[in-house]
């Protein structure tokens, strides 16, 4: 059963289980870098961390379900490209709030539209 639950741990509502959510942040891409803010990386903390950004963002207190946000947004393809790096563009949590809202509302209307 923890195990079970763990992973619904992982599955929130900004994570990238739903394909048309994933498009929806993809096409406010430009909000999402003009209102991030960015993370200066401490290179010792950063290399011990290389290759695993969802530990990091455990670390510095940040959901690791917007770990591919933060992929895309620093264009990054993976994890194992979290590396060698001297800052990170982290999105306003608030913002991602206010897409998912956005996201939900639109999806209900269409879902209504459609019946």
């Amino acid at each position: 059963m923890a195990l079970r639950d763990a992973y619904l741990g992982l599955n929130t509502d900004l994570s990238n289980n739903d394909a048309d959510w994933v498009h929806f942040v993809k096409d406010n891409y430009n909000l999402l870098i003009e209102t991030g803010g960015w993370l200066s990386l401490d290179k010792f903390k950063h290399n011990s961390m290389k290759y695993r950004l969802e530990d990091f963002l455990r670390e510095e207190f940040i959901d690791p379900s917007i770990a591919w946000i933060i992929l895309l947004i620093n264009q990054l393809g993976s994890n194992i490209d979290f590396v060698n790096l001297d800052r990170l563009l982290v999105p306003d949590i608030k913002v991602l709030r206010r897409l998912r809202e956005q996201y939900v509302s639109l999806r209900a209307i269409f879902r209504r539209a459609r019946v």
